[in-house]
């Protein structure tokens, strides 16, 4: 299996797509420079060529994302092997949600057939190897606040992303 990456520049910084051919692995959401991109999107991978063509219309997208255009990413292919099974029911359920809407850590809870999981949720969420392509970012806390956010620019980050949904 051979495995690929790109890392593009949009309006927010520089994204990055991991995986193969078949299915994106990772991402990681923008950052300030393109070595610091890589870095945070390749840790732990041994070996990767880098292809400006991955996924090219992924990227199209993503950079449509970040000049405020309503994207879907739920038809990317995505592959999630090495999660446990509640992770993968958390994540499956959060990529329904669509551009503009969010739901609470209980809804996605129950939506993953886990009523009384919203912290597990919670730790599922954080374990999001795709953020943006699964958006955890529209997962916020039952008072309407965000809640809290493990992809680059935390918090932050999480809050100019619902911003720009709306």
């Amino acid at each position: 299996m051979e495995f690929k990456y790109v890392i593009f520049e949009v309006e927010w910084g520089w994204f990055g797509l991991f995986g193969t051919e078949n299915a994106v692995f990772r991402t990681s959401l923008p950052v300030s420079s393109s070595g610091r991109c890589q870095r945070e999107l390749l840790k732990g991978i041994e070996k990767a060529k880098c292809d400006k063509a991955y996924f090219k219309s992924v990227q199209e997208r993503v950079a449509s994302y970040y000049r405020g255009i309503a994207v879907n990413f739920s038809d990317v292919p995505v592959d999630i092997l090495g999660l446990g099974e509640f992770t993968k029911r958390i994540l499956t359920a959060c990529r329904r949600i669509k551009p503009g809407e969010t739901l609470t850590y209980g809804q996605i809870a129950v939506k993953a057939g886990s009523p009384k999981g919203v912290r597990a949720a919670g730790n599922a969420l954080a374990r999001n190897p795709l953020p943006l392509i699964i958006p955890c970012h529209r997962i916020i806390r039952a008072n309407g606040t965000p809640g809290n956010f493990s992809g680059a620019g935390g918090k932050k980050m999480k809050e100019k992303m619902l911003f720009l949904e709306k």
